[in-house]
């Protein structure tokens, strides 16, 4: 009677012939192709008595045979079929049909190795090897498997490749000892071995590793590159964070850094001023929003001063704001047409131009204003510098080299729709956040100072009294000196000296006297900003500040920039109007990716796509996402420059326990930076891939409200050599604490943002994502803010939809415009345009009175998110002015 086979050796394994060159079944992957043979060593298991064990071998010589399996020595095998004790035999088998072997029960394990190739003499040099697993389970049960299997391969010294095509967790690719390879042929759940005994026992394994045979194939790949990450040095330990180290790592007349405290500062900041001022003498703070508190200081010492103050969570590079405009190069239709297709030009006839309103332009730059004045722009035209806020000297800031005119643009943009208004033009920092906040105050009627104006004041006050001693020093050394009326060389000296020292005093007296004019100067032109009637701010963070509406500026916003609701029927509406905030929408199309933090096959590591979704071509997995760079011209390409300076942003909302005041998430993600080998698969698999940066920072919080959090986690990288790269982001929820003692399933919306971190790299085009960039990633802050107006562009190569994370129920862009235009010669285009032109719009409006007002706001209402046209039947209910 035939002895009866284990139920696992009943199980017949077919696997693919793509096994053997790293490909999945969509053929993704490339690599160079297997050897035409290979040298197996098979285990196999026979349980029968001596008849039974000759007929079971002879069946699996036939059936090896049938697979093109060719044993090494035929004599050996005539002897195998009568020793129960041997259990494995060598040969060679061509590597086309070497996955055939497996479809007989009886064989265990096989080791394949190219021809002629011998296992390396040095036993602790790791070899690369890729690991076929059995694979006749659930997608959950494999996983499981995979991770078991990884975890036992550990113990012998196995090192997993990341990011590869696991072939749905049937594959395990990395690199072990030369020494184990052999040992794998045996069953894995028994190693490793101790005396006498498994080092771990059997019984003790998790399902389904216990049950199951876990490696079946066994690959040795000797020309298979090495994956070993290459990373950088670890940053130090501390608050202080990588990239802000590069920032001091920078030479410079003054470090910029930003400071983000456990919570917003409740009521004044001078304790926040005098304590910085007591532990860095040089520390001045430029503003404040939130909880983040830009500072500038002299030298790395206060940096690490200030990193002592226990309020002080992190110490971070400051965020610059992203470009809403660019060079334009195809022609437009004639802007006469718009205007008239939008019924701008009718609104015109009527005689609402926008006389008598106030417009406030915000950029970062206004090149060659002058040269527009009385032409493009009105003669009357001001311009505000707040750059030199920022300064200790009250000077303005060089020229931004990244900005391309975002400013400048919508303020024609906006002369175009409003030609009878007038226009105040505001340079901002870029990265000055808190400065929108000073506008915002300022064209409402605030009078204060910002946190900026106060530190200089501060400032002003201690060099004041310093220069009052100081001068009562110089003096009285200086008439010292003049007593002595020898000619001696000594007494002259002397008095030369001295003299000098008066006149360097008065000098920098001078200077401290200029700076004290030119903020003063400053804040009297921002006082002047009272009434207001519309504000277009074309600066727009991606990162840095808080989505979903969070952002400092948003309670400003509701408070002063929303008109009061009058419920009498005598009065229909306001008499006065607060100003329109007008935003550009983030032109960082390509550079965002937003959506749920989907880890459908539970590995831990984030999907960047639905389950099901088609990959794009030369990619094999959802979880990666590859990056490119599109030059200024327009010229995209997959490889980065080495030394190119990336900054990834990874922004999300959890919710949280009420009870407790973690600064910590819950939520756990990790950032890694991997670099393709061989992209184009001829000396490499193309999902062979190398670690060269991951996060090493904790994530820091934006924002705290009752139940939830906002957090951001940044990754800053260098590029070490030229090539493609891919971002990898590990998901998961180890530690979710329950809300109010409940357990729930947490449904987190990050954002990813990619960009260049150095304006070095800037210069050289824009960072991107080429495999998964939804158009519908979001509009920036503050463009999330539902009292803010956003404004994108209505061409379908420049439209930016959608909301910010986790906010799919508010349609923004709130509306659409045309979103280019000429200046100088220059075509621009982006969403700083198309702000332009209907924060134009919203100033010539604003001439028909606040009960007009009311109506065209429920029309445009019914046409949320769509290119603006003002309706034909409100514009028939005006009167001519």
């Amino acid at each position: 009677m035939r002895p009866r086979l284990s139920l696992f050796a009943c199980r017949t394994l077919v696997l693919g012939l793509g096994l053997f060159v790293a490909a999945d079944s969509s053929g993704q992957v490339k690599g160079p192709a297997a050897p035409p043979t290979f040298a197996a060593t098979i285990r196999y298991r026979i349980r029968a008595d001596r008849d039974g064990r000759i007929i079971q071998y002879r069946e699996m010589e036939k059936n090896l045979a049938a697979a093109g399996y060719r044993p090494t020595d035929p004599e050996a095998g005539n002897l195998a079929q009568f020793d129960p004790s041997t259990e494995s035999i060598e040969g060679t088998v061509p590597s086309a049909s070497a996955s055939k072997l497996l479809e007989d029960p009886r064989v265990m394990t096989v080791l394949l190795a190219p021809s002629g190739y011998k296992l390396q003499e040095d036993g602790s040099k790791p070899v690369q090897v890729r690991l076929t697993l059995s694979a006749n389970l659930q997608l959950t049960e494999q996983r499981l498997l995979h991770e078991q299997s990884v975890a036992r391969l550990a113990l012998l010294g196995f090192r997993e490749n990341v990011g590869y095509d696991h072939a749905r967790f049937t594959q395990i690719r990395g690199a072990i000892p030369a020494r184990v390879v052999p040992t794998l042929l045996k069953d894995l759940r028994r190693l490793p071995t101790g005396w006498f005994l498994p080092a771990i026992p059997t019984d003790h394994a998790d399902l389904p590793f216990r049950a199951v045979l876990p490696i079946r194939i066994i690959e040795v790949l000797p020309d298979a590159p090495d994956t070993t990450a290459v990373l950088p040095p670890e940053p130090k330990p501390g608050k202080i964070t990588a990239d802000a180290r590069f920032v001091m790592a920078v030479p410079g007349p003054a470090i910029r850094l930003d400071l983000v405290l456990a919570k917003p500062l409740d009521g004044s900041s001078k304790d926040l001023r005098d304590h910085l001022r007591f532990v860095a003498p040089t520390a001045m703070i430029e503003g404040i929003s939130g909880n983040i508190v830009s500072v500038r200081v002299d030298t790395d010492k206060d940096v690490e001063a200030i990193a002592g103050i226990p309020d002080i969570r992190q110490i971070r590079a400051q965020r610059a704001s992203a470009e809403t405009s660019e060079p334009y190069s195809e022609s437009t239709a004639p802007l006469a047409d718009w205007l008239r297709q939008a019924n701008v030009k009718a609104l015109h006839n009527l005689g609402y131009r926008g006389a008598g309103s106030k417009v406030v332009v915000l950029g970062t730059e206004f090149p060659n204003l002058d040269a527009i004045r009385g032409r493009l722009l009105p003669q009357s035209t001001t311009r505000i510098d707040m750059t030199a806020e920022i300064n200790p000297f009250g000077l303005p800031s060089p020229a931004n080299a990244r900005d391309a005119g975002a400013g400048l643009a919508a303020a024609v943009a906006a002369y175009a729709t409003a030609p009878d208004a007038t226009f105040v033009l505001i340079r901002l920092d870029p990265a000055a956040f808190h400065q929108l906040l000073t506008v915002a105050r300022e064209s409402t009627g605030e009078t204060g100072l910002s946190e900026g104006l106060r530190s200089k004041v501060d400032r002003f006050t201690y060099e004041n009294v310093k220069f009052i001693e100081r001068r009562k020093s110089v003096m009285t050394e200086y008439t010292s000196a003049a007593e002595d009326v020898s000619d001696n060389p000594k007494s002259i000296k002397r008095r030369a000296d001295a003299l000098a020292a008066v006149k360097k005093l008065d000098a920098e007296q001078v200077a401290f006297q200029a700076a004290f004019a030119r903020l003063t100067a400053m804040k009297k032109a921002l006082d002047n900003l009272a009434g207001a009637a519309v504000i277009i701010n074309t600066l727009a963070w991606d990162a840095g500040q808080a989505n979903d509406g969070l952002n400092p500026l948003q309670p400003i916003l509701e408070e002063r920039f929303v008109p009061p609701v009058v419920s009498s029927a005598i009065h229909p509406g306001p008499t006065t109007l607060p100003p329109i905030w007008i935003q550009a929408a983030s032109g960082a199309v390509g550079s965002v990716w937003s959506g749920p933090a989907r880890d459908a096959d539970g590995n831990g590591v984030m999907e960047f796509a639905a389950p099901g979704a088609k990959l794009p071509a030369g990619t094999w997995t959802p979880e990666l996402n590859f990056l490119s760079l599109r030059a200024p011209g327009g010229k995209k390409t997959d490889i980065l420059p080495a030394g190119a300076k990336v900054r990834f942003s990874l922004q999300w909302r959890e919710p949280q326990d009420p009870d407790l005041s973690l600064f910590e998430p819950n939520i756990r993600f990790r950032l890694t930076l991997l670099k393709q080998i061989d992209p184009s698969g001829t000396k490499a698999a193309t999902d062979e891939l190398v670690e060269v940066a991951h996060t090493a920072a904790e994530p820091v919080r934006l924002y705290k409200a009752l139940t939830s959090g906002v957090y951001e986690l940044t990754l800053d990288a260098t590029i070490p050599t030229e090539g493609r790269y891919v971002v990898r982001v590990e998901y998961g929820i180890p530690a979710l604490k329950v809300i109010r003692a409940r357990k729930v399933k947490a449904e987190i919306y990050p954002r990813l943002v990619v960009e260049a971190a150095d304006v070095a790299t800037a210069a050289k085009g824009r960072v991107m994502f080429s495999t998964f960039a939804p158009t519908d990633a979001g509009v920036g802050i503050p463009g999330d803010s539902q009292i803010a107006l956003t404004v994108g562009c209505e061409e379908p190569g420049l439209a930016l939809t959608g909301a910010g994370a986790g906010m799919d129920l508010r349609t923004k862009p709130d509306l659409l415009a045309r979103g280019t235009i000429e200046v100088n010669g220059k075509r621009v285009a982006g969403p700083a345009v198309s702000a332009g032109y209907v924060g134009g719009i919203a100033a010539a409006v604003r001439g028909t009175g606040a009960a007009s007002i009311a109506v065209l706001r429920q029309e445009l209402t019914a046409t949320r998110g769509r290119a603006i046209v003002l309706p034909k039947s409100w514009l028939e209910t005006l009167q001519p002015k």
